[in-house]
């Protein structure tokens, strides 16, 4: 196989390569190039399908062109379960945004998974140049990173340094919201509030703000893990010990199959006898029955996000401004209607 150098390419164009390398690189140049010395080294580029070496770039540009995704190593996580912290559907959704915005501009991602001690190896991946910055996937900056003012993002988590999330606590609130519009005064929240988990604490307070808005009581109760089977037994503890309830926000349409499980085992029906909503718009939920109402998050678009603000802070060697996001929007299915103008006996 013929290797296409740079030497190659200019021949090709007939011109020299100090040429052929300013019009390849997009580099401003002293002497004007014409559109159409341009257009030749383009066309031979594409010919011979060139593509440039990254390490002499990198070399002389004094960029790797690079950036570390950095993933919290869970232990459920490692037995094939990737509910603790985030869905495969929020990854997959999340890294293609984060690929597409770098890939157009040169820059390609590196996977760093840690464990939940030590955050060394992707800092040190950094001060070694063999990547650009760091984009920590819900984790927050730690104080060396700060103090070392590497550039670093972190993505769906509040952090010391620059951070970008979706409105979790607005979609919290437009779930609840959508139910109250129904007629619904007894509603229930199906999540977690720990502390880890971000999303789902602003979740539920987004859920807590229109409750209390109305001037209605809250009714929560926790999860462990963002599990089926979690949502199952949180779902039936609840309406075991409120039976009164006539609508249900799940946390993540990722439990809302165990909350559906749990409603039919205690001989009710969805949504005539309760209302479920959940939040995400996973592609499972259009396929639940009935059909998930549920509330969509810009996962892309946030993935997307963090990558151009994480290059421009990078190639401009200052903090940026962050960008702004698509709010989140509410999917009205067949899981949520109207409540029965009697009450449910039992």
């Amino acid at each position: 196989m013929t290797i296409v150098t740079l030497a190659t390419i200019a021949k090709r164009a007939g011109v020299s390569e100090g040429t052929a390398s300013r019009v390849l690189s997009g580099a401003r140049s002293r002497v004007p190039i014409s559109a159409a010395t341009r257009a030749r080294v383009e066309q031979a580029a594409r010919e011979l399908d060139y593509h440039p070496n990254a390490a002499a770039r990198a070399l002389s540009s004094g960029r790797a062109r690079a950036l570390a995704v950095v993933i919290r190593e869970q232990a459920r996580w490692r037995r094939g379960h990737p509910h603790h912290i985030f869905s495969a559907y929020t990854l997959g959704e999340g890294l293609s945004g984060l690929q597409e915005a770098a890939h157009q501009v040169g820059y390609r991602l590196v996977l760093d998974t840690v464990d939940e001690e030590s955050l060394a190896s992707p800092l040190d991946l950094w001060k070694s140049r063999a990547v650009d910055g760091l984009i920590l996937w819900q984790l927050p900056a730690p104080e060396a990173f700060v103090m070392a003012d590497c550039p670093c993002v972190s993505l769906g988590v509040e952090g010391p340094g620059a951070w970008i999330a979706a409105d979790e606590r607005g979609a919290g609130r437009i779930a609840t919201e959508h139910l109250l519009a129904l007629g619904h005064r007894r509603i229930g929240f199906v999540g977690t509030r720990a502390a880890q988990y971000y999303g789902a604490c602003q979740r539920h307070a987004g859920y807590e703000e229109a409750m209390r808005a109305a001037g209605l009581p809250v009714t929560a109760v926790p999860v462990e893990e963002f599990l089926e089977e979690e949502g199952e037994a949180a779902t039936r503890q609840l309406l075991e010990q409120r039976p009164e309830l006539t609508a249900l926000v799940a946390v993540n349409d990722l439990i809302a199959p165990g909350c559906l499980a749990a409603i039919r085992d205690l001989g009710l029906q969805v949504p005539q006898d309760i209302s479920l909503a959940g939040i995400d718009d996973q592609r499972l939920a259009s396929y639940l029955c009935p059909p998930l109402t549920t509330v969509r998050m810009p996962i892309y678009e946030l993935g997307q996000a963090t990558a151009h603000h994480l290059i421009a802070t990078i190639e401009a060697s200052t903090p940026t401004e962050l960008p702004p996001l698509p709010p989140p929007l509410l999917i009205q299915r067949a899981s949520s209607a109207p409540p029965r103008s009697h009450c449910r006996q039992h």
